[in-house]
């Protein structure tokens, strides 16, 4: 439709079942005080059918309500179009809307079948069911991303981080990388610390993308805390290369000499991570170098031998024979 008009009080006339008349009339131009239509039958049925709903129709165009916030709130529980419900939700957000209707408006946006619908409501509704129906919305994995990232920014004005980080976990750990998966990330860590990102990396269907997203993350605040999570990884069940070459990549970034000795076994069993874990032990390795005097470190060699650290650097114990 092509109409010119106030929103108001078009939204409140053309409710659907005119909208329906119209759409079966085909052709029709409604102008001030006149309506042009075009009846192409020739059987006299079809000739007094025509000529009864364009009757019909100006009839129901004159028929203006006299109150357009009720009328809106009507066409707004009647309509089946979700588009068309959510912009008369817009309308009877207005200022001009009285108190009364407005709330009477939103709580019934709570309850609509679409999602875009009830989030808009919900971001406007002051109640507590308001805020149960955002963390239903956050949480839903069948609800687009724009609407689910719509709701989780409405929750962190109505509670505390802290308190959505479960929720943002889920958010960051579930479906495609995507910009709501990156958001819930950064968010939940920046709530939860450490403890949140190592629950992010232990998540068996984390996206790959965002194992890598997680990593940078860890790497830059040096949070060793994950070290243990990535170790467990690399014995997962059915873990890709790519998902445990990831594991070893993260613990070149952030592990402790405790991590040298699984990445040995890497380097001994498992030829095509081989490479990758013996290039994690040596950034291991310098990482601690400064700060690791009396530890103990492998040396490079198959055997497994072990040297101490002294002040300075890190000590080698000779192969047999040297």
């Amino acid at each position: 439709f092509w109409v010119v008009g106030a929103p108001r009080a078009v939204a409140a006339v053309l409710r659907h079942p005119i909208r329906a008349d119209l759409l079966a009339l085909r052709s029709i131009t409604v102008q001030p005080g006149a309506i042009e239509s075009q009846c192409t039958a020739s059987r006299i049925l079809h000739v007094q059918r025509w000529f009864t709903n364009v009757i019909d129709i100006a009839l129901a165009l004159t028929d203006v309500p006299d109150d357009i916030d009720r009328a809106l709130l009507r066409g707004f529980r009647e309509d089946p179009h979700p588009r068309v419900r959510h912009h008369m939700l817009r309308l009877l957000y207005e200022p001009t809307v009285s108190d009364e209707v407005r709330t009477e408006a939103m709580s019934a946006g709570l309850n609509d079948p679409d999602p875009d619908v009830r989030c808009f409501a919900a971001l406007r509704h002051p109640g507590p069911e308001a805020v149960a129906e955002l963390q239903g919305l956050a949480g839903g994995y069948e609800i687009p991303d724009n609407i689910r990232l719509a709701a989780l920014h409405g929750l962190l004005k109505r509670k505390s981080g802290t308190s959505l980080v479960p929720l943002l976990i889920e958010a960051a750990a579930t479906g495609p990388e995507s910009r709501l998966s990156r958001r819930a990330m950064s968010w939940a860590i920046g709530y939860g610390g450490a403890d949140a990102l190592k629950k992010i990396v232990a998540k068996p269907r984390l996206p790959l993308p965002m194992l890598s997203h997680a990593m940078a993350i860890a790497e830059r605040l040096a949070a060793e805390d994950v070290a243990p999570e990535l170790l467990a990884m690399l014995d997962w069940a059915g873990a890709s290369d790519e998902r445990r070459r990831l594991a070893i990549e993260g613990l070149a970034a952030v592990g402790t000499v405790d991590a040298i000795p699984r990445l040995k076994k890497v380097t001994q069993r498992d030829a095509p991570l081989a490479a990758a874990a013996r290039a994690a032990i040596e950034r291991i390795q310098s990482r601690v170098k400064g700060d690791g005097a009396g530890a103990l470190s492998f040396v490079d060699a198959d055997r497994g031998q072990l040297a101490v650290v002294e002040a300075g650097g890190l000590g080698v114990v000779p192969e047999e024979g040297a």
